[in-house]
């Protein structure tokens, strides 16, 4: 069992769980280390693919986003000129492996192919996206969360245009959410304020087929 950490000061380090109650790592990254590569930026956010094939998102303050290597000695980096501003959030498809997504504070949330600089959607939730997560039960389907409290539910299969619904949530600056493996619901938490957890499970409604409006809008 391991995990990936990342900080200020360049470094990337795998921890690796020993005798089932110490921690030993591993360098990825370091600036002093051969073959480092130099970010332009500090490292913001990260995400580890799916399919176990060594492959890493890097997102970074400047608003670029790394594709590379863990397991290669080059780290092969792959440059994606993502956001205008600081990458708050990506995340794998967990039904399509070469499929991501990336948010930032410039407003928007962008889903990207991963051998292609050019995003395949750009959505616009009109506030700064504190964290996103793919559904685990849908490929099409996406939460996301503004630092204005909003949790924003997204099918791209049915529209791009705007989200099937919008959430509005009681605790104050919400630092983390993750969709469940298990049942269709998404969690956030404020660690703030009030330190809390709050738990969001999304309506059977939104299954439903939506009817076109008379403009033949949905």
């Amino acid at each position: 069992m391991s995990f990936f950490s990342v900080s200020q000061d360049g470094r990337m380090t795998q921890w690796h769980l020993r005798d089932a109650c110490r921690l030993a790592y591993t360098e990825v990254f370091e600036p002093h280390l051969p073959h480092t590569p130099a970010f332009e930026g500090v490292i913001t956010c990260l995400a580890v693919r799916p399919d176990g094939v060594g492959i890493e998102l890097l997102g970074l303050e400047s608003g670029a986003v790394f594709h590379c290597s863990t397991v290669c000695a080059s780290h092969s980096l792959f440059h994606y000129p993502a956001h205008s501003s600081m990458v708050r959030g990506l995340a794998w498809n967990t039904h399509r492996s070469d499929i991501f997504l990336s948010c930032s504070l410039d407003w928007s949330i962008k889903v990207w192919f991963q051998h292609s600089t050019v995003p395949l959607v750009v959505l616009d939730v009109g506030g700064a996206v504190a964290g996103l997560a793919w559904s685990p039960l849908n490929s099409s389907v996406l939460v996301a969360i503004t630092d204005e409290c909003r949790a924003c539910v997204f099918d791209l299969s049915v529209r791009v245009c705007k989200p099937l619904c919008v959430q509005a949530m009681a605790s104050a600056g919400p630092s983390l959410h993750s969709a469940s493996p298990s049942v269709p619901s998404t969690l956030s938490s404020s660690l703030v304020e009030k330190r809390t957890l709050a738990s969001f499970k999304l309506s059977p409604n939104l299954r439903r087929v939506q009817k076109e409006n008379r403009d033949g809008e949905l």
